[in-house]
This record gives structure tokens, C-alpha cells and sequence, in this order.
């Protein structure tokens, strides 16, 4: 969430000329500006004891605490805010007639009131109580100068309570208000594709970055269906334009594995090193570049990334393929190891067993290769998979 310095500096100027309580919400918003909202938060506490009407402690103390998710505490701070608020209404309605400054002040409470209330709808749906966020944000609106944020987050309450198409409804009515409006187009594309309606959900995820070409969600989950439905090329042209925008691990994750089931092996690479590049921790990320530096025969590189893998999480799978590549480059024993590690815990991996097979032919063990070949039949390898000189080398 972001914090608005200046617009708070002039709320504190309106409301308070008081030099000690100005001092204090500029301590406390220098360190706020630092990310230390527990003790920011402290400060505004006491600046709140001090000054039980000081409408930029108490709203701060909302936002603060909406930010570390302590709703609760943020709802009670928000009913605080309200109170100082009604006070500062109250006073000017005890007025017969306003002076040009009260009306223009007036105003301001108003839209201070419909910000608040929807706030406080918003802090109630991230509590789950969709209904009480429904009653604020019906408030919100009675004066509110930006309806169509406060319809988006009633359409989420919708949603929340299960009405989906009273969320659409509501998204429909923004549109009409907006046309221009991404979060809306964004957010009936979500009703669809979770009802796997995968058409309609493309649509409106195209429609939200033809209005907003930097609403990268819209790619990613355009990406996501593309996936679901095997057109992988454009899949990867999603993801090209969410990362066009910015880097994202799970992203260039995503787009590496697209390139591998295109068999487009030195893009899948380059996807792998950004995922590295990003998080050089990623047990995955290694063992998919080492099966796709398996798939252009550089296995020395294979087994380096297998090595990496291994070192992050001993994944019996790894064992294997290392095991395998140390078979192609003629180190049987080294393969054998990993074929015997990766084995221990995959006993009924016929492929693992046919492999160690070959590896037991390359070591001039006969009766131990037609052993495993045999397992690896046992276990359900198809005959016609296995190489017929091998099978050959049995009888």
C-alpha cells in the first residue's frame, strides 16, 4: 500500500495547528517512509492519546495496520476515523449558514466519508465478511467521486459470497459507466476461466490489455488457458509480453517449459538461466536445464545442472538421468551409483532398471544386465521400446 505524504500534511495543517502534534506525524510519517510501521504505528498511537480528534493518526493507523494484516486492529482504527469524522460533520450541521471555507470543508468530509467507508468494505473482505463489506460500500457510494473502484470491489464481494453473476452485473455496470475500464474486462475474464468457459475468458482477458497494454496479469493468465488447451506457441507469446514488462521467475519458468514441448531447446535454455539468474535455489530449474542440455547431447552440462539439483533436493529422478548421461559419456560405474541411489527409491521404475541394464552391458555383465532387463519387462516396459540387439544379448 502506498502512503501519501503530502496529502496527509495538508489533512494535519486542516485540522490541527498544534506544533507538537505536527511534529510528532512528521516523525512518525519519516519513519513510516522507512518501512518501520511497528514503530511508526506506536507513535501514532500516542500522537492518538494525546489528541483523541487527530483524524491523520487514527486514519493512519488504519492503513498501517490493513498493510501488516492485523484487520481487526485496522476495523477498530477505522471506526475511530469514522468517529473523528461524524464529530467534524456534526459541528458544521449545528450551523445555520457555512461560509464559503465550511462548504468547500464540507465537501471534503463527505469525500473523506465515502474513501473511508469503502476502505473499511475493503478491509472486511480481506476478513471475509462480504455482507459487512457490502453495507460499506453501498455508503461509499451515496458520495463518492470514483463509483467505478467501489462497484470492482463490490463485484468481489459478490464473488465472494458465490453470486458470480451479480459480480458481473456490477462489472457490466462499470463498463457501461467506463468502457475503458481494465480492472472490470479483468475481472469478468476471471469468472469465466475459473467456470473453464476458456473462450469468453481469452476475450476479456484480450479486451483488458487492448485497454491497459500494461495490465500484465491479462497476459499471464491468457498464457495459462493457451497452456490448458495445447496451443503452446501462442502460450508463449503471452508470457513474451508479460515478461516484456517484467521479470518474473515463475514466468520465464513457465515459458521454458513451453520451449521444451516445442523441442525449441536453446530457447528453453535461456529461459532456464533467467530462472537461475533470479533464484540460483531452484532444485527444478536446474534438473529441467539439465534434461534440456540431455535433450542437445551436451551432457557434461547436463550433469553439472543434475549435480546442482542434487545438492538443493535428492529427487530419485535425478539420480536417474544423471545416471544416464554418465552411461552416454562412457563412465558405467559412475552411472551405475546413481542408477543404484535412484533405484532404492523408485523400486518399481521400469525405465530405471532398463537403463541400469544398458549400463550392466557397457561394464560386460551379462547375467546382471539380463536381470534388469527382465525387471524392467516384469515391471511393464514395452518390448517394442527396447532395443532389439538387446533384447537379443538376452535370449
Amino acid at each position: 500500500m502506498k502512503f501519501y505524504f503530502l496529502l496527509v500534511l495538508l489533512t494535519v495543517a486542516s485540522i490541527s495547528s498544534n506544533g507538537q502534534q505536527l511534529d510528532a506525524l512528521l516523525t512518525a510519517e519519516r519513519i513510516l517512509s522507512d518501512g518501520d510501521t511497528v514503530r511508526a504505528s506506536t507513535i501514532f498511537q500516542e500522537i492518538l492519546r494525546k489528541y483523541p480528534d487527530s483524524y491523520a493518526a487514527a486514519l493512519r493507523l488504519t492503513e498501517v495496520n490493513y498493510q501488516r494484516r492485523l484487520y481487526s486492529e485496522a476495523i477498530q482504527y477505522s471506526n475511530i476515523t469514522e468517529d473523528i469524522l461524524l464529530r467534524k460533520i456534526d459541528s458544521l450541521d449545528e450551523k445555520s449558514t457555512l461560509t464559503s471555507t465550511e462548504l468547500e470543508r464540507e465537501k471534503r468530509y463527505a469525500a473523506d466519508m465515502s474513501s473511508l467507508h469503502h476502505f473499511k468494505g475493503k478491509i472486511r473482505l480481506r476478513q471475509h465478511r462480504a455482507y459487512d463489506a457490502l453495507e460499506e460500500f453501498d455508503k461509499a457510494l451515496v458520495s463518492s467521486s470514483d463509483s467505478a473502484a467501489i462497484m470492482l470491489d463490490m463485484g468481489l464481494a459478490y464473488i465472494e459470497l458465490n453470486q458470480p453473476e451479480r459480480a458481473k452485473a456490477v462489472f457490466n455496470q462499470v463498463i457501461r459507466q467506463d468502457n475503458n475500464n481494465a480492472g472490470a474486462y479483468f475481472n469478468i475474464a476471471n469468472l469465466y476461466y475459473n467456470n473453464q468457459q476458456y473462450d469468453s475468458a481469452k476475450y476479456y482477458y484480450q479486451k483488458t490489455a487492448s485497454v491497459d497494454p500494461e495490465f500484465v496479469w491479462a497476459y499471464l493468465f491468457m498464457g495459462e488457458i493457451n497452456t490448458r488447451i495445447k496451443q503452446y506457441d501462442e502460450a508463449v507469446k503471452n508470457y513474451t509480453d508479460y515478461l516484456n514488462f517484467q521479470p518474473s521467475e515463475s514466468v520465464y519458468f513457465k515459458r521454458a517449459v513451453l520451449y521444451a514441448e516445442l523441442r525449441e531447446w536453446e530457447s528453453s535454455l535461456n529461459d532456464w538461466d533467467s530462472v537461475l539468474s533470479i533464484n540460483p535455489k531452484n532444485p527444478e530449474a536446474y534438473r529441467n536445464r539439465g534434461l534440456s542440455n540431455f535433450q542437445v547431447q551436451d551432457y557434461r552440462s547436463a550433469i553439472n545442472d543434475f549435480n546442482n539439483a542434487l545438492l538443493l533436493d535428492e529427487d530419485p529422478y535425478t539420480f536417474i538421468n544423471r545416471g544416464y548421461s554418465y552411461y552416454l559419456i562412457n563412465e558405467p560405474r559412475k552411472a551405475m551409483e546413481d542408477f543404484d541411489t535412484g533405484l532404492a527409491s523408485l523400486p518399481e521404475y521400469s525405465l530405471g532398471f532398463y537403463l541400469r541394464a544398458l549400463t550392466w552391458q557397457q561394464l560386460r555383465k551379462r547375467k546382471r544386465a539380463c536381470e534388469d532387463l527382465q525387471k524392467a519387462i516384469d515391471l511393464g516396459m514395452d518390448e517394442g521400446e527396447i532395443d532389439k540387439e538387446f533384447l537379443g544379448y538376452c535370449d
